[in-house]
């Protein structure tokens, strides 16, 4: 692949290199005619986020900042990827990005309330008798816990508890609510299902290394 983009590098002598900031990115126009610039647009953007001075290549030199370690840009990745696989793949669910969740039954002073936090769940998928609220967390160590038995971190599980009760109670529980916490397999996967308050909750991992295909069935089948 490198000495793929070198021999390309090598055929654009002739175009004349330009400092791009994250203000270029914004300014390109999207439309349907040329919509599947998006992705490579958004590739860019990724790697022009990760470069950093080189102080040993000379001024105006940078190198790549391996992001894999960085916990808050592959959670953002992570959570873009379940975003748009289930907007393309399934036809099962309609799929809404972080919308807002009221607070049911709150009665107060008007700036009481707003100080109030609010309640985004990454993902809701409403479809005609069910509705998953979904929560995608990256995490070296997904499960945790000092004894035999490591615990699903109660943050989390309470954080997804609030959503779907709160969004339920203002929908009347129609459809049928549910939860789902996601997080990328790192060691070991998992799966557990609960049942809570009349509320049924599913934490799942998924294995981002596999072969397309295998990703692919594993994420359809979380919906099943």
């Amino acid at each position: 692949m490198r000495g793929r983009v070198a021999r390309v590098h090598r055929r654009l002598d002739a175009v004349s290199e330009v400092l791009i900031t994250r203000k270029d990115f914004r300014s390109v126009q999207l439309h349907r005619n040329n919509r599947f610039y998006d992705f490579l647009l958004r590739l860019c953007l990724l790697i022009h986020d990760q470069l950093i001075p080189d102080p040993e290549a000379g001024t105006g030199r940078t190198r790549f900042r391996d992001f894999r370690d960085d916990e808050a840009r592959m959670w953002e990745i992570f959570e873009q990827f379940v975003h748009n696989f289930f907007r393309r793949e399934q036809q099962e669910f309609h799929v809404r990005a972080q919308r807002v969740v009221a607070w049911h039954c709150v009665h107060a002073e008007p700036d009481h309330l707003a100080r109030l936090p609010e309640m985004r769940p990454d993902l809701v998928l409403e479809g005609a008798d069910r509705c998953i609220v979904l929560d995608t967390k990256f995490y070296k160590e997904a499960l945790k816990g000092r004894g035999a038995v490591a615990k699903i971190n109660s943050g989390h599980l309470y954080q997804l508890f609030t959503y779907v009760h709160n969004r339920a109670a203002a929908h009347g529980n129609q459809p049928a609510h549910e939860g789902m916490l996601l997080y990328p397999v790192v060691r070991d996967t998992f799966g557990f299902d609960y049942r809570i308050a009349g509320f049924r909750f599913q934490v799942r991992s998924i294995d981002l290394g596999q072969e397309w295909r295998k990703i692919h069935e594993d994420m359809l089948a979380l919906l099943n």
